[in-house]
């Protein structure tokens, strides 16, 4: 063959399609996405997998290629058709990581979504049950649905949780046995300490339990517990919002799941009450009295908030006891430590303190769903307040209630300074004693001053520094932080910063030149005047100007109005040598809108500018708002007087009505609380008890004073605060239910204080002997279908333990006084009936030895009452029919301790008025 010949032929051949081995990840767009998708199984991408390797021409590869984009297409329509019903989606995402189980894979169950909201699979059990899988779901239905209607009133609305779309249907799988329930445990082992009889698998986004239908132990509260208990984890998993998709502490998952979860009743209803379980309260309790055990097993708080799983826990006791030279204790006690403990701080951060610390949990609930459940959120959310100290009032408040749950088997709480004091910080400095607290160091508004580290604040502060003109101190302000050397992102923001600002500086130095240059008339507004002049020179930081009518010879720098200056130097020529879009800055920092019509620079710093002007500006103005406002704070004394004492509390309420959200002001919410305290209590201090009450208050004879309610206006039901739960178990006597006192409300109308229920409302002050109540009420008539049942006591006396005088129905008298071993009870001696809509004159009298009651003006009952001669004064109600009272008037000497209290009250008002939680 000719060399001609042999080129041709090799020209040919190389222009002739060539055959491929087919690989569908490189040769299949979108192919490696779906086969990495949770949604896999809707394109067949087995029948591509299987083609690995063939040997393909052009055109072969291209029906393949045209094949799969079809496939694709169906396939990406259904998914498109299950996200379009997240409860769908979720279903069905569940059903496939339950097929891909190795447990779940192996057995039956039957899927039931006949209650809303819910998908339940039920293995079916070894005997054929005829509507077992509908019959388990309305079992725990109702349950499962009021627990999650209780969750959504406590934590979801209050903090405005947002459920993830992944857990858009709740799911719950139910076991045959526990022989199955353990079989599922053994290939999906769960980090839960309490997980006996059911868990939450994160993995699979599932509750897993078990019922055997065949072996039904236990009382129902007992069987249903495990499950509500994995719900409430289920649940919190579904609000958070963390980095790993969980709460970011393993004691508040513990503690709320008991706390949400343990029930004693029949019915869903009884899951409103949050009730302790007993034997809780004595194994914690036990563990704090047996010394050697209870110092390795419980923790202070700062400890137990930064557990995260129960490995730390064991890792913690492990440490202790080898620091301690103790035996390492039974792994139950290690385990029931711990959940007691977390169960025990949920119900006193709810309930201690009169519910004082809830609204601080709740707010270091959202932090721990969303970023950081450890000390510092703690700490931030109490206010800054000793973590030691609180340790303190919580095994305190733990042995009172072991005391109530258990009155026989009295525990000694002196135990409770020596189980932490190891641990405790050296800077704790705790004087002895269970109750003792160390001495608050003397406060100083000084601490509100915005530290030099804060990088966020600074910043803002350096930016209102520029919008007000100052551009060389906010340089110099800037360079400061730029030396901190800030941590990322922060150092490239204040290094972008000082380069705009000096462009700020160009734009400004180069439109002041050329009105120099061009000697026209430049009109500005300096001090309140508007000054027309020409620029003679800029000099020394002034703008030295021509003579004018207004007698100005010179304006300082830093005072000129940059947005003013940004909108008059429309020409180059009038810029100096600064960037386009420096005329937009200026418009940025000024907040005004048109910086977007203004910046038509396309370089990288406009763009820059462009994005931090929608997201960064915003904030750090504010920020550095409420960092000026903090400065301001600091830089004052402490308040002393009322005029002096009113202005800083409104100060302080317009810094958190405006700024209550930014970071720093919620940094400083503990030092800004306590010099709210001082203000209020400034702004009280000289304030007569009279004008902070809204009875009549007049004085008459040897001291004593005479209050009066009519009832005329509603702001006087504000002088009696209700009081769950005082004498509740007086209740369980009472042949009727006349509710729950949470849901009473006594109100003032029509010249009544009324209502119906169970309730008790303390007066403001208390008083000593002599004294007199009087009072006139009335009984209506009761609710159709109702059964009548009519008890009311008006208490003088009081000691707040159950101590005190009773004024009892129509005209009966009780005297109580346990630590003196007084219990008197005196019935008048003929029997009285009253009657509906019939007003009655009541009056209980104690003239320092004896006490009695009259009715109409007539006396039904007379007692000795030598030990009882002072104390607080309240109403006290458990009846079916409205009672009102038309009248009341107590006429003694008041308690000086309990004014002071009052004006504590009020500040405590104040406080909320800031906004103080």
């Amino acid at each position: 063959m000719s060399v001609a010949a042999c080129i041709l032929a090799l020209a040919a051949a190389a222009q002739a399609p060539q055959a491929v081995k087919f690989d569908p990840s490189r040769d299949l767009e979108g192919f490696d996405a779906c086969y990495s998708s949770e949604f896999s199984e809707l394109y067949p991408l087995d029948v591509y997998s299987g083609m690995l390797g063939r040997e393909m021409s052009a055109a072969e590869l291209q029906d393949v290629h045209k094949r799969w984009m079809a496939d694709c297409a169906s396939g990406d329509a259904k998914v498109a058709a299950l996200r379009a019903d997240p409860r769908e989606e979720c279903a069905w995402l569940l059903r496939h990581r339950m097929a891909k189980s190795s447990y779940f894979s192996k057995i039956t169950c039957i899927e039931d979504r006949s209650f809303p909201g819910f998908v339940f699979f039920v293995q079916r059990p070894a005997k054929d049950l005829p509507d077992y899988a509908a019959s388990v779901a309305r079992d725990y239905g109702p349950w499962l649905a009021k627990l999650q209607s209780v969750f959504d009133e406590q934590y979801t609305k209050p903090l405005k949780l947002e459920r993830q779309r992944t857990h858009a249907l709740w799911a719950v799988a139910i076991l045959a046995s526990e022989g199955d329930y353990f079989n599922f445990w053994g290939i999906h082992p769960n980090p839960s300490a309490n997980a006996a009889r059911a868990c939450y698998d994160p993995l699979l986004r599932l509750v897993v339990g078990y019922e055997d239908p065949f072996k039904q132990d236990g009382p129902p509260a007992d069987r249903r517990y495990p499950i509500l208990n994995a719900f409430v984890r289920e649940m919190l998993h579904a609000y958070s919002t963390s980095p790993d998709g969980r709460p970011g502490a393993l004691w508040l998952e513990e503690g709320l799941a008991s706390y949400l979860a343990y029930h004693e009743g029949l019915t869903p209803a009884c899951l409103d009450e949050r009730r302790i379980r007993p034997a809780t309260l004595e194994t914690i309790v036990g563990l704090a009295q047996a010394k050697t055990k209870g110092r390795v097993v419980l923790h202070p708080i700062e400890d137990l908030v930064a557990l995260k799983s129960p490995e730390d826990v064991d890792a913690l006791v492990t440490r202790r006891c080898d620091a301690t030279g103790a035996v390492r204790p039974a792994e139950n006690d290690v385990v029931n430590g711990f959940y007691g403990q977390s169960t025990l701080w949920i119900h006193f951060l709810h309930r201690a303190e009169d519910g004082a610390l809830e609204q601080p949990f709740l707010k270091y609930l959202r932090w721990a769903l969303s970023f950081d459940a450890g000390p510092d959120a703690m700490r931030l959310a109490l206010d800054k307040r000793s973590l030691a100290a609180l340790d303190r009032e919580f095994f305190l408040w733990v042995f009172q209630e072991h005391d109530r749950a258990f009155p026989l088997a009295k525990a000694d709480p002196a135990v409770i300074e020596a189980l932490f004091a190891d641990k405790r910080p050296a800077s704790d400095n705790t004087a002895s004693g269970p109750t003792a607290t160390s001495p608050a160091a003397p406060f100083s508004p000084a601490v509100l001053a915005v530290g030099p580290s804060d990088i966020e604040a600074q910043h803002g502060l350096a930016l209102l520094q520029a919008r007000a003109g100052d551009l060389e101190g906010a340089i110099a302000a800037l360079n400061l932080l730029a030396d901190a050397k800030p941590a990322p992102p922060e150092d490239a923001r204040v290094a972008r910063e000082i380069q705009r600002l000096e462009q700020l500086v160009r734009l400004r130095d180069g439109f002041l030149e050329s009105l120099r240059l061009s000697g026209a008339k430049w009109s500005t507004e300096f001090q309140g005047k508007k000054v027309i002049a020409a620029v003679s020179k800029v000099e020394g930081g002034f703008v030295h100007l021509s003579e004018n009518r207004q007698g100005v010879p010179k304006i300082p720098l830093a005072a000129l109005d940059l947005l003013e200056i940004a909108k008059q130097a429309g020409k180059k020529e009038e810029q100096g040598n600064a960037e386009p879009w420096a005329r937009s800055y200026a418009c940025v920092l000024a907040e005004d809108a048109k910086w977007e019509k203004l910046l038509k620079d396309t370089s990288d710093e406009a763009r820059a500018l462009r994005e931090d002007a929608r997201t960064l500006y915003p904030e750090r103005l504010r920020a550095g708002r409420a960092a000026s406002a903090l400065n301001a704070l600091s830089g004052a004394t402490l308040p002393h007087g009322r005029q002096a004492g009113e202005a800083s509390c409104e100060s302080i309420r317009s810094l958190l009505a405006s700024f209550g959200d930014v970071s720093i002001v919620q940094r400083k919410n503990g030092d800004l609380k306590r010099l709210a305290a001082a203000a209020a209590e400034a702004a009280l201090a000289d304030v007569e008890p009279a004008s902070l009450l809204h009875g009549k208050w007049s004085e008459i004879e040897a001291g004593k004073v005479s209050i009066v309610y009519d009832f005329d206006q509603e702001a006087e039901a504000q002088d009696f605060r209700k009081q769950v739960g005082y004498m509740k178990e007086w209740r369980k006597a009472f042949k009727l239910d006349a509710g729950k006192e949470e849901d009473s409300s006594w109100r003032v109308r029509d010249g009544s204080f009324e209502g119906v229920g169970a309730a008790c409302y303390r007066f403001a002050l208390a008083f000593s002997a002599p004294m007199t109540v009087r009072y006139e009420l009335r009984v209506s008539d009761a609710e159709a279908g109702r059964t009548a049942q009519v008890d009311f006591f008006v208490g003088i006396c009081d000691d707040g333990k159950q101590n005190c005088i009773l004024s009892s129905n129509f005209g009966h008298l009780k005297v109580r006084d346990s630590g003196q071993g007084v219990d008197t009870d005196v019935r008048r001696p003929e029997g009285f009936s009253y009657f509906v809509e019939t007003p009655y004159r009541l009056e209980v009298r104690h003239d320092g030895t004896t006490v009695s009651v009259w009715i109409d003006g007539e006396k039904s009952a007379e007692a000795p009452c030598a030990t009882r001669k002072g104390g607080g004064v309240f109403l006290w109600f458990h009846t079916t029919m409205p009672i009102a009272i038309q009248r009341l008037e107590i006429e003694g000497k008041v308690d000086p301790a309990s004014i002071q209290a009052l004006r504590a009250t009020c500040a405590g008002k104040k406080l909320a008025e800031m906004g103080f939680l």
